[in-house]
């Protein structure tokens, strides 16, 4: 049972409004799209995230002479695991679907083609309810 169905079993047990299980999912869904944000931005930059933690212990040997090296590099070596383990939870990227050129689209719908024999729509005419003329 996940964090969310542990919550909305909670407000449930105790009586809450219906609304709660509302802001209970709109909540856990903003969280992930945070974490996924976070995980992507981790992948596209980690250069820069290594470059920020390389700065970060040199600034801390420097101010403290060395004397903590040893501990400053482990904290350099756990920062770079955390920002792996952020990128792990990155959601896989959609899979485009193989479109041969010289054929329509899969996904189009009747409505999506006009039908033979009736004239255009104009976008900015309103809609009639009649039937065209034949």
């Amino acid at each position: 049972m996940s964090m969310r169905d542990k919550l909305i079993q909670k407000a449930k047990d105790l009586g809450l409004p219906a609304k709660t299980e509302d802001v209970i999912r709109g909540a856990d869904k903003a969280v992930h799209e945070a974490k996924a944000k976070a995980a992507t931005y981790a992948d596209e930059n980690r250069d820069k995230l290594g470059g920020y933690v390389d700065k970060a212990g040199q600034a801390v040997d420097e101010r403290t002479q060395g004397k903590y090296s040893d501990k400053v590099a482990k904290a350099k070596e756990a920062a770079t695991r955390g920002v792996d383990k952020v990128v792990e939870q990155r959601p896989p990227a959609p899979v485009e679907p193989q479109v041969d050129p010289g054929q329509p689209p899969t996904s189009a719908t009747p409505t999506d083609r006009p039908v033979p024999g009736t004239p255009p729509v104009d976008p900015d005419q309103p809609p009639t309810n009649q039937p065209p003329s034949a």
